[in-house]
């Protein structure tokens, strides 16, 4: 009774292939031939009425669903292949798009890098940890551009995966193991670069205690990914060889690793830009001055926003049965991510090189923004020449006198000059603002010594 079942099964599904091409009903999986057979039978299509069945989601998504039960997984891909091709289902193919951005993007990351080390070399500033690290960085996405390029792309990044042959399958899989720790490396290294800067330009302790613990946390943080990524299998080679679940391997839950990468990395991003913010803030500077400098820190949150979306994508990943296609999502955002990663940290360097080049524009906008204090004069002056010079001067004639205790005199003189050269004016920036704070606190201090 049982094989007459089935054959009743077979004889319906033939009907519909037979209708669409009779050849590729021998090369359907057994498995898939029955739970197509017994699902359309139960439906309210006819089994000749192709129309009806490939338009019938609910129908397709229960044919989905059984394939994959009692079918394997190759079986269960060439199934879904012989099908959406009877069904007329359209290609997805967009490589060609990525690849255009992945290469063109890259190459314009690398011109800014490469225009921010050459402008090091030909002045008077050496090059820091931060130029290394940029270094490193941008080496590191060299290999990451030519795994998309040269091997995703070509085995089936946003193609459906059961359009390609197995071969490619377990090609993309390998090479979608080593993308992600190159992502983890870089993404670190571009952080470590941007606290190396900070570290030139605050000079106060208690700040630079903050980015020396947000350094060793980021280092560790890096190192941390990187071992996940690679040992997220008993063996590297589980990845790509156990995909078709012959061999039950156990492998870390991937999209779990990239959901606490993603999230850490936006409160990272979050933190190492509120301690630079809370150092201008307390800058005794005009509100101005405070918001230029202030917008050249929000410019990382560009690369948080992309971090963002690259997170929203992981989200779709996890519910995915077509990863070669649902990836594309990830390694969109993810080559976005790196490349704008380090186009921000170079920003400071393509500000000083605008200095070079216009001197007139930065000196009459910084001259605007003179002060001067009731404890000495404080004269800004940027001629757009090397040299140049802040200084902060009292008047060795002027007297401040104490109004609390009568017949009570103190007198106070600043003799205080600070040398500025433009390659390095963020640091002279911060530098001026903590001498006139220091000097504001040193003034209230004495006044009320005086008064006693």
């Amino acid at each position: 009774m049982k094989q007459l079942y089935t054959l009743f099964l077979l004889l319906t599904y033939a009907s519909w292939t037979a209708a669409q091409d009779p050849a590729l009903f021998a090369s359907i999986p057994e498995c898939a031939k029955i739970c197509t057979g017994r699902l359309i039978r139960a439906s309210s299509c006819a089994g000749s009425d192709a129309s009806c069945i490939c338009t019938n989601t609910q129908l397709q998504g229960m044919i989905e669903g059984c394939v994959r039960q009692t079918c394997t997984v190759k079986q269960s891909l060439t199934a879904k292949n012989l099908s959406s091709t009877l069904c007329g289902a359209p290609v997805s193919n967009i490589g060609s798009q990525v690849k255009v951005l992945n290469i063109t993007l890259f190459s314009i990351t690398a011109a800014i890098a490469l225009i921010r080390l050459l402008f090091k070399s030909f002045s008077d500033t050496n090059a820091g940890w931060d130029d290394y690290a940029i270094i490193a960085a941008l080496l590191t996405g060299i290999p990451s551009v030519v795994l998309v390029d040269i091997l995703l792309i070509p085995n089936g990044l946003d193609r459906d995966i059961w359009t390609l042959p197995f071969d490619s399958i377990a090609t993309f899989r390998r090479s979608a193991y080593i993308l992600p720790i190159l992502y983890f490396l870089q993404i670190g290294l571009v952080k470590i670069s941007i606290i190396f800067f900070l570290l030139r330009i605050f000079p106060r302790s208690t700040t630079r205690k903050l980015l020396y613990g947000t350094l060793i946390f980021t280092a560790l943080w890096t190192v941390a990914f990187i071992l996940g990524g690679a040992l997220q299998c008993q063996l590297p080679s589980f990845y790509w060889t156990s995909w078709d679940m012959k061999d039950q391997k156990s492998c870390l839950n991937f999209s779990a690793l990239n959901w606490a990468n993603s999230l850490l990395s936006i409160a990272l991003d979050a933190w190492m830009l509120a301690i630079p913010l809370y150092e201008v803030i307390h800058l005794q500077l005009s509100w101005r001055r405070k918001l230029s400098v202030s917008l050249m820190f929000f410019v990382g949150t560009f690369v948080t926003v992309v971090s963002a979306l690259r997170l929203q994508s992981i989200v779709h990943l996890d519910r995915a049965n077509n990863p070669t296609r649902d990836l594309t999502a990830i390694v969109y955002w993810s080559s976005i991510e790196q490349d704008v990663g380090i186009i921000c940290s170079c920003m400071p360097a393509l500000r000083k090189i605008l200095v070079r080049a216009y001197p007139l524009a930065f000196a009459s906008k910084n001259r605007s923004s003179r002060k001067h204090c009731d404890y000495g004069s404080y004269s800004h002056d940027h001629t757009g020449n090397e040299g140049g010079k802040e200084t902060v001067e009292g008047d060795a004639n002027r007297s401040q006198k104490s109004n609390t205790a009568p017949n009570t005199f103190h007198t106070q003189t600043f003799d205080v000059q600070f040398e500025q050269n433009l390659d390095n004016d963020e640091s002279a920036l911060v530098e001026m603002g903590n001498i006139a704070r220091t000097l504001s606190r040193a003034h209230s201090s004495n006044v009320s010594e005086a008064s006693l």
